[in-house]
């Protein structure tokens, strides 16, 4: 470990190196403007990347002569993953001057690179959606494109308007599907190409951290789930309904608020939603008779859900556990509020902002996972089956070479 102010190596001969506990900071001094006034503010631009120490970043500002980049004081600061290999995900703590405001921002490993990467900096302005969903990296090959598609329609039923997928690795009828998605306008498609034998996990804390950031100021709401989860309201039906409930019967405040008392702390305003959740099994076969007498099945559509493994209509028997908070938990965050997320919680908020556990009676996180049996009867989801069957059949027919009728 370096001290304080000694000089260090690397692609930024310039720059005056100091390693803190949470991080490096980097002081490119040499790139700093005379005319930059004292006084200076954080901003976090929203994409992330493997720790390097001998990165410069250059802001580029609308009153610049042909958009000439300028260097400033940056932070490289890691997140919170076990060690991995060789490379861990980090994000980039950018000081700014108070008074200027920068269009686009990039990163490069050379003082003099091209600057290839420029990133656009989106600033608060009108919402364009409600609910966005962001699911964690697609590896392996990922191959369940009936798995895809329910997800999508369920989600799209309970609220979502758009999706953001980190592809790693999928098979073709998968990514013929996501290409489908990507035309419809409902899906966005982010290559992933980390080396996985060096990042935790496919380096999907970077991921899923990336997503709430370029959904900041864009989306109300974003979700964070995998494709095999699904957080199922007990007792409405969507999700911008369930937050008001919650905050209507729990905390007595609107949903676009949401602020909670806590004893001796003052009201704090809630940040995320955290969901518990239970596992389903999918690898038994369903047994129609068990279901309550009000969901009708017609032979056609018992027939059409086997052959296509639509499971969230065919699977009513989860595990008796139901995970503690925390604990294979899934989340609903307001992303302005939200510093540094989690796979499973919100790990850092933006000032006096906290998250709350939303109860079981309320609603529950759907884990389909493959288990021998389960032994509770579970047909919360069953409730959209009207909605539901019709816009999976009618997905299922647009792509005749992955679904046979």
């Amino acid at each position: 470990m370096r001290k304080k102010g000694e000089k260090g190596g690397g692609g930024c001969p310039a720059c005056v190196k100091v390693y803190c506990g949470r991080g490096l900071l980097l002081l490119c001094d040499t790139f700093l403007s005379s005319s930059l006034p004292p006084s200076l503010s954080s901003f976090l631009p929203s994409f992330f990347l493997s720790f390097h120490p001998s990165f410069f970043l250059p802001f580029l500002f609308p009153f610049l002569p042909s958009i000439l980049p300028s260097s400033l004081p940056f932070l490289l600061l890691p997140l919170p993953t076990p060690p991995p290999p060789r490379h861990f995900p980090g994000y980039v703590e950018c000081i700014l001057p108070v008074n200027v405001r920068p269009t686009h921002v990039s990163i490069s490993y050379l003082q003099k690179s091209e600057l290839t990467n420029r990133l656009q900096i989106i600033y608060p302005g009108t919402l364009i959606r409600n609910f966005t969903v962001c699911y964690s990296v697609l590896h392996s090959g990922f191959s369940s494109p009936s798995q895809l598609i329910q997800s999508i329609e369920m989600n799209r039923i309970l609220g979502a308007e758009h999706f953001v997928v980190y592809n790693y690795s999928i098979s073709p009828a998968v990514d013929q599907i996501l290409q489908r998605y990507q035309q419809d306008g409902l899906v966005t498609v982010v290559p992933w190409p980390v080396p996985t034998w060096e990042v935790q996990y496919y380096g999907q804390m970077a991921a899923v951290n990336d997503c709430g950031y370029r959904n900041r100021n864009i989306s109300r709401y974003v979700v964070v789930v995998d494709t095999d989860e699904f957080i199922i309201p007990r007792k409405n039906l969507n999700w911008m309904e369930l937050l008001d409930s919650i905050s209507a019967e729990e905390y007595g405040v609107s949903a676009f608020m949401h602020r909670a008392k806590q004893l001796g702390k003052g009201p704090k305003t809630i940040g995320s939603f955290e969901f518990r959740s239970s596992l389903f099994a999918v690898s038994t076969t369903p047994i129609w008779s068990e279901l309550p007498s009000q969901f009708h099945f017609s032979e056609e559509e018992k027939n059409n859900i086997q052959q296509f493994n639509l499971f969230t209509l065919s699977q009513f028997w989860r595990s008796e556990e139901i995970y503690p908070p925390q604990i294979r938990s899934k989340y609903i965050i307001r992303p302005e509020l939200v510093y540094i997320m989690g796979i499973h919680f919100v790990h850092s908020f933006v000032g006096n902002v906290s998250a709350v556990t939303v109860d079981v009676n309320s609603a529950l996180v759907h884990h389909y996972r493959t288990l021998r049996y389960g032994n509770v009867k579970d047909t919360s989801i069953i409730k959209f089956k009207n909605r539901l069957y019709p816009r999976l059949i009618q997905q299922c027919q647009r792509f005749p070479s992955i679904f046979t009728f």
